[in-house]
């Protein structure tokens, strides 16, 4: 990360200040039934366990709402994990699961390619690293 010329203001005093950061490489990788899609220029291809919050032992709950979402310690920096949860009554039956239309429709995967439109934008928005889904049959899960 470089600092280099912009505006910030905090408490009344105004400094200039500029984050340059790489832009997103995304690439998606596909491995049976789990479509993958990751920040190349951060992040080496991800590997199942890392949407996994048990896998990170350096790991705490940021918030319960729907479900929990962490924050975890990984060797390539902090980050923050979670999973989509459906909400309202069909929540009872379904949990996390969501009617499988595609890759292309799927919200962690959609939401990772809006936050890297975004950050292209030049919009203040989080830089994600990965977004995974997994198919069973005709419903899929994800985390981004």
């Amino acid at each position: 990360m470089e600092i280099q010329g912009s505006r910030l203001c905090c408490a009344g005093a105004i400094r200039e200040v500029t984050v340059i950061e790489k832009a997103i490489q995304a690439q998606m990788l596909t491995d049976g039934d789990r479509v993958v899609i990751y920040d190349a220029a951060r992040l080496p291809p991800p590997v199942a366990a890392w949407f996994d919050p048990t896998h990170w032992p350096q790991r705490r709950v940021l918030d319960r709402g729907r479900g929990a979402t962490y924050a975890i310690d990984a060797p390539f920096g902090a980050a923050v994990l979670r999973r989509y949860r459906r909400g309202g009554a069909v929540a009872r039956v379904l949990k996390d699961s969501h009617v499988w239309t595609g890759a292309a429709s799927a919200r962690p995967l959609r939401e990772f390619r809006l936050l890297a439109a975004a950050i292209d934008a030049g919009l203040p928005v989080p830089r994600p690293l990965a977004a995974e889904v997994r198919r069973r049959g005709a419903f899929y899960s994800g985390d981004l």
